[in-house]
């Protein structure tokens, strides 16, 4: 689990993201970010019931997004405010898909220093 200080936890933070961020969107995830004027990234994760009605399935999800984000964010770039949301595909996928898929969205965003 993320720091509070990483983590966006306000609806208004969650609704300026999802309104003025830019989007890039891979097969089983889409990021909106928006530069911060914070000293680090702060994160937010989204698994509506869209990807599954189940609760216990979008935890799973959402922690996965965490624990993939928690790994890339010594590569991430600083200042910003990102949303990762996740698609209905994701729900079978395993931590390495999921991560490389995240990594990639990342590259394509230039918010990850590679």
């Amino acid at each position: 689990m993320f720091a509070k200080s990483n983590r966006l936890k306000k609806t208004v933070d969650f609704r300026n993201v999802s309104r003025k961020g830019m989007s890039f969107s891979g097969e089983f995830v889409q990021i909106r970010f928006l530069p911060n004027d914070h000293d680090s990234c702060r994160f937010g994760f989204v698994a509506g019931l869209k990807v599954s009605k189940k609760a216990v399935v979008r935890n799973k999800i959402r922690r996965r997004l965490s624990e993939t984000v928690k790994l890339l964010t010594p590569l991430i770039n600083k200042n910003f405010d990102i949303l990762i949301f996740a698609k209905t595909k994701i729900a079978g996928k395993n931590q390495k898909e999921i991560a490389k898929d995240v990594e990639n969205i990342f590259k394509k965003a230039g918010i990850y220093n590679s």
